[in-house]
């Protein structure tokens, strides 16, 4: 007897080793980099914990050196199932060089689950049918914010639906003026904020890269030339731009919300920043960018996703962990708990009409989601960005040189910098 319970403890113990060890295979790491994200997902991960006993997910926080850090972990052994990122070329690098799984497969299997997405959000992760990743909860969206009452003291009319660069540059003219009496301009017209420039490139016909061929560079184009041509000329010779803003949206969001700025681009969640005199219902409202006069309205769109790491032990169960963080019950809390407008455009609809004292809001925000959009989530190494910032703040914010110049002087550092990217294409 004695013999046969030692026998059975030690069978036990066996299994309890064993379910152990599977335990252990059944964590999932997650790597985030924002604290804001780790709140807003947690009840996604609390569901989806709950839903798969025996599952755990770990959660790390990477703030800094988000990128080099995953890269250090694959390179180590030690890679997350989960990450998270922009939409940029070193997401997509990550596919082309096999750090993130290609999720194109489970995105066609689970179809239904994404038949209410925003089409744009969706397909902003694939290339030549490839898929990095799925998109984020929050959907960047970048409507232009104006002040209604700096519209009203200037007597210019708001701008509805599509309008032209000539009429906002006659309205933000009309509103750089000096307020106090000094002799020098205090309120201005308009004021560039975080990557404001690059709406412009693309409603004059321009861009950066084809939004559907990321080797495709348009940064060189008549167009854009152009485009950059009207920025400066805003600045340094109508005088209808804040200068030195250094395209910093702090500043930026400063300026507006003091009444000494009438009109920025910012993301269409600013509402849940702006002090509560402007939300009285007659001083926001809400519009597209300006386009050039032959030019097609874009929407600004920023794009984070969640892609698989190719090491990851558990591929199936970090799928159904992505699923769980962008279902409909996690875009209904992020709606209601951030503002934000979200990738699954059933949810927006059930809260429109959306009730903000903002004018326009509402129609702006359904036009925008209808209209052709661009990622400045580039898909290009950061090297190359540095390089094309740099260019554009020394022509639109510093007036060193003419657009012209600034292409013909940095595109071949540019392209230099995009020749082993653009080789992966």
């Amino acid at each position: 007897m004695i013999k046969r319970l030692v026998v059975l403890m030690l069978f036990c113990s066996v299994i309890l080793s064993a379910h152990g060890a599977s335990a252990a295979t059944n964590t999932l790491t997650l790597m985030l980099y924002s604290d804001g994200d780790k709140k807003y997902f947690a009840p996604s991960i609390e569901r989806f914990e709950r839903d798969h006993p025996g599952v755990k997910v770990d959660v790390i926080m990477e703030s800094a050196n988000y990128q080099e850090k995953v890269l250090t972990m694959v390179a180590t052994g030690v890679a997350p199932d989960v990450v998270t990122g922009s939409s940029d070329g070193n997401f997509l690098e990550w596919l082309l060089d096999g750090v993130v799984i290609d999720v194109a497969p489970y995105v066609e299997r689970d179809a239904a689950f994404f038949k209410d997405w925003i089409p744009e959000y969706r397909l902003r992760t694939y290339y030549k049918g490839r898929s990095f990743g799925v998109a984020h909860v929050r959907a960047g969206l970048y409507p232009l914010w104006f002040n209604r009452r700096l519209f009203d003291a200037a007597g210019v009319s708001y701008p509805n639906g599509e309008w032209t660069w000539d009429a906002f540059l006659q309205a933000a003219s009309k509103m750089s003026i000096d307020t106090n009496g000094d002799g020098q301009k205090d309120q201005y017209g308009w004021h560039h904020a975080w990557k404001t420039w690059v709406p412009f490139l693309y409603n004059g016909g321009g861009g950066i890269q084809d939004p559907n061929d990321p080797g495709k560079i348009l940064l060189d184009s008549q167009a854009t030339i152009e485009a950059l041509a009207f920025l400066q000329d805003m600045d340094f010779k109508y005088g209808a731009s804040t200068p030195n803003h250094n395209f910093n949206g702090s500043r930026a969001n400063t300026a507006f919300f003091n009444g000494k700025a009438a009109m920025i681009i910012r993301s269409v969640s600013l509402y849940g920043g702006a002090p509560e005199h402007m939300k009285d219902g007659q001083t926001l409202g809400l519009a597209l960018a300006p386009k050039a006069p032959n030019g097609k309205s874009h929407t600004m769109i920023t794009i984070g996703a969640f892609g698989i790491t190719k090491a990851s032990k558990n591929k199936e169960l970090a799928w159904e962990l992505i699923k769980y963080m962008v279902d409909e019950e996690s875009q209904r809390y992020h709606k209601v708990n951030t503002g934000c407008l979200t990738t699954n455009h059933k949810i927006n609809q059930e809260y429109f009409p959306s009730g903000l004292p903002v004018w326009n809001h509402d129609k702006a925000v359904l036009q925008m989601v209808q209209l052709p959009m661009f990622t400045v989530d580039y898909m290009m190494p950061t090297s190359a960005i540095t390089i094309m910032e740099t260019m554009v703040n020394a022509v639109v914010n510093k007036n060193e040189m003419s657009p012209r110049m600034g292409i013909e002087a940095y595109m071949p550092l540019i392209k230099d910098a995009m020749q082993d990217f653009l080789a992966k294409l």
